[in-house]
C-alpha cells in the first residue's frame, strides 16, 4: 500500500509540474504575440 502511495505522488507532482510548465509557456507566448505592454506588472511573473 506504501510503495503503491511512494509511485503515486511523484508522477502526480511531475504531471502538475508540466502542465503549469506548458501553461506558462503558451500564456507568455500569447501575452507577447496578443497584447504586449498591455499591463507591466503581468509581464513581470
Amino acid at each position: 500500500m506504501m510503495f503503491s502511495q511512494l509511485l503515486r505522488y511523484p508522477a502526480f507532482y511531475a504531471v502538475i509540474g508540466l502542465a503549469g510548465f506548458g501553461f506558462g509557456v503558451w500564456f507568455r507566448r500569447s501575452h507577447w504575440a496578443g497584447r504586449p505592454g498591455l499591463d507591466p506588472r503581468i509581464g513581470g511573473i
